[in-house]
């Protein structure tokens, strides 16, 4: 049946409480093959070696990063040319002996630069204290071996930037499954806590790195600090009993009885204005209390903004004078306003599609909707942060497996990256997998799943090479202080508008970071959005209503935003940018990107031929993220070495899943297989010269060549990926022959 093998008729049910045909993956049908993917490590010298967009020279050269103009994030020693940086994690705490950490690390770095990656993300608050036997007294041999990665990484061109807390904070006895109580007595001032992020932000800032001569707080290629990671979780766990302590919620009612009695002279000026009987502020409980809601929402905004305030003070006190971020996980507007009212430099986020639930464990779910379906909705949650006068850092990013549309992030994330000016992306988590060995599925790990690794080559060449131009025009929407009063832990309406132009959020009574150009356009907000919360993740709710999202479009086009021919109408749902490079057809699940030096569109199987500008996509028979990308920097139309992409879903071999995609049934190991089919393009080749075209293996290597018909000028090509003798890749080679 289409390929796959049912195990018989067997019927199983799930949390839903349907009942589905079991789903099983295997490379006995010809649909699903092990993949062309012999190492992990790419080629050197090969199509896919990107290292040639890695920067030359020692990371910090250009001096300590700083905010440019319009919030672009700069180096100090080289004003007016903005930074992009795209970053892989550095897994320098294991292994934890020096001397394989020297080899694997030297091995690891190369392969980063061979990616294309020039930046990371190093938590410390547990890499230096496992085996501690004093709290917040780091381990000296985990010191010197972070002194070693920041050198490496910095002689290589790798910028850092530094998570002081996460979810340990020093403590010698592991208190993983107390992180919620830990972030949660942050929030709400304890004392003790509080002590012990300080002493882990002391020890680190204040280190004299051994290897470069230079402390930690003093080091340029360190391109900012964050002070805790995913922080504003904790206050929407707060009524989950499973996951906060009875001592925190009475710290949490106490505190908030403190904030009302600031706010109002007696209890019954609060009665007045609550409509209540309470005869002592103390009968009052935060949690589980009836409380009205834009009381709630000063108070956790009051809560976001102390706490950035206490963090701010605390690394000032050390010497650190470069730049800080903080709270990157909700997209709620309290903490949006508490970044921007406490000079935050870096707006950080956390971005995910179909974010896992159970992880990978039986019985853990992926939702199955498409990201270009939804409109992009994640990634708009993250650019709707954006302030006009600094940077926007995605801390974190991934399209996450098994979503069956994983292809899409080939186009979607870096290509609206790229037209909103982030200065830089994140993959969560090892894009770079040398000497990481894959022993199970994971729903992150980009090195290992092949889907994930177009994904990754596509990313560095739409928004870090930056084929994709960023939007010449702004519109912000405007938010007042009333605004966040009244909706502070909703999220902003029209996620859409940051499809078609430069979007940014602008609080006028927040001091500017920058010197920041008049917008095109400036709209009042009028619509918020809820959203549900998870143990890790959250999700915004849809908004209702294309009325007021029309409204705007008329006017982004009587400003000249969008010009005459632009094809947006939400009412069809089609999105297209002010450059016209992007376009998104949410019916079709379609996302087309044309640029000068990128191809590339979504397809389900069937589609109808798609005609970008050069490429076309005559049929294919797979759902698949496909295009063309030229590798030699050179415009299509020149460009004598490309590389065409077909990008489909992954599966591990073995995987069982219920009928709908979304529930994981039974696994059995990580081999993982993809998804096999046949695609029919036209090509022309403008240049004069004769062309080859080889399969690629994952990693790079050349296979033999397939041939196809050259008419009129024009490569016509066919492609049938389960035929391929080494097994099916997503990337081959076009390439000018030499003579």
């Amino acid at each position: 049946m289409n390929g796959y093998r049912f195990s018989g008729l067997v019927l199983s049910v799930f949390f839903c409480g349907l009942l589905a045909a079991e789903e099983t993956f295997t490379a006995e049908a010809p649909r699903w093959k092990a993949p062309d993917f012999p190492s992990p490590r790419i080629e050197k010298g090969s199509a896919l070696d990107l290292s040639s967009l890695a920067e030359p020279g020692p990371a910090g050269q250009f001096g300590r990063a700083v905010i440019g103009k319009n919030g672009s994030l700069e180096f100090r020693n080289r004003p007016g040319v903005p930074v992009r940086l795209n970053g892989a994690s550095v897994p320098w705490w294991e292994p934890r002996k020096a001397e394989n950490l020297r080899s694997h690390m030297k091995v690891h770095v190369e392969d980063m630069r061979r990616q294309g990656y020039n930046f990371t993300r190093l938590s410390v608050d547990r890499g230096l204290f496992v085996g501690t036997t004093e709290d917040q007294k780091p381990v000296p041999s985990a010191l010197d071996n972070f002194g070693y990665v920041l050198k490496i990484c910095r002689d290589n061109g790798i910028y850092s930037m530094l998570t002081l807390g996460s979810y340990y904070l020093g403590y010698k006895q592991d208190r993983f499954k107390d992180r919620n109580n830990i972030k949660l007595k942050m929030l709400l001032g304890d004392p003790e806590t509080r002590s012990a992020w300080r002493r882990v932000a002391e020890c680190v800032l204040n280190f004299v790195n051994p290897h470069t001569g230079v402390a930690v707080k003093d080091d340029p290629s360190i391109v900012f600090v964050e002070f805790f990671n995913e922080l504003d979780l904790a206050e929407y766990q707060l009524g989950d009993r499973k996951n906060t302590s009875d001592e925190v919620r009475r710290i949490a009612d106490r505190k908030f009885r403190e904030f009302l009695q600031k706010r109002y002279a007696s209890i019954d000026a609060l009665n007045r204005e609550w409509k209540r009987k309470y005869a002592h502020f103390d009968e009052i409980a935060l949690s589980g209390g009836k409380i009205p809601s834009s009381t709630a929402n000063l108070f956790w905004l009051d809560r976001a903004r102390e706490t950035l305030a206490f963090f701010v003070s605390a690394v000032r006190k050390t010497g650190y004078n470069g730049l800080f971020a903080q709270y990157n996980w909700s997209k709620d507007l309290n903490n949006s306003f508490a970044r921007a009212k406490e000079k935050a430099g870096v707006v950080i986020v956390n971005s995910y599609h179909a974010h896992p639930k159970g992880w990978t464990a039986v019985g853990g779910r992926v939702a199955q909707s498409s990201a270009v379906g939804e409109r992009g909705r994640f990634w708009a949650d993250s650019a709707m942060m954006h302030l006009p006068d600094r940077p926007l850092v995605v801390t974190e990013q991934n399209h996450c497996f098994w979503n069956q549309y994983l292809f899409e992030n080939a186009l979607l994330f870096p290509a609206y990256s790229s037209l909103q000016g982030f200065s830089a992306i994140i993959t969560h988590v090892s894009p770079v997998a040398a000497y990481i060995p894959a022993r199970d599925i994971s729903n992150f790990h980009a090195g290992t799943i092949p889907t994930m690794r177009v994904n990754e080559f596509l990313m560095m060449q739409l928004f870090k090479r930056g084929d994709v131009k960023q939007s010449p025009h702004r519109l912000d929407l405007e938010i007042s202080e009333k605004f966040v009063e009244r909706n502070g832990r909703r999220a902003l309406g029209m996620p859409e508008l940051p499809l078609l132009c430069g979007f940014r959020s602008y609080f006028p009574g927040a001091a500017q970071l920058s010197q920041v150009d008049r917008a095109d356009l400036t709209i009042p907000a009028s619509t918020t959005r809820s959203f549900a919360t998870y143990e890790w993740s959250s999700e915004t709710q849809s908004a209702a209503g294309k009325e007021q999202l029309n409204a705007v479009v008329e006017q982004m086009r009587r400003k000249g935003i969008l010009g005459r021919g632009n094809r947006t109408n939400p009412d069809r749902e089609i999105y297209q940018s002010d450059t016209e490079e992007i376009e998104l057809r949410a019916r079709e699940k379609l996302l087309k990107v044309v640029t000068p030096r990128t191809e590339g569109v979504t397809l389900c199987a069937g589609a109808k031929p798609e005609k970008l500008d050069l490429l076309t996509v005559r049929s294919t028979t797979v759902p698949a993220a496909v295009g063309i990308t030229s590798v030699d920097g050179k415009a299509l139309s020149e460009s004598s070495r490309m590389v065409l992409f077909l990008n489909t879903m992954s599966h591990a071999e073995g995987m069982v899943l219920s009928g709908d995609r979304t529930t994981l049934l039974k696994k059995n190991g990580a081999r993982m297989l993809v998804e096999t089919g046949v695609v029919q393009l036209s090509f022309p080749l403008r240049n004069g010269k004769r062309f080859q075209l080889y399969p690629l293996s994952l990693n790079g290597i050349r296979r033999e060549a397939i041939p196809f018909e050259v008419r009129n000028g024009v490569a016509e090509i066919r492609i049938d990926t389960a035929a391929l003798k080494y097994g099916p890749t997503p990337f081959f080679e076009l390439v000018a022959e030499t003579r």
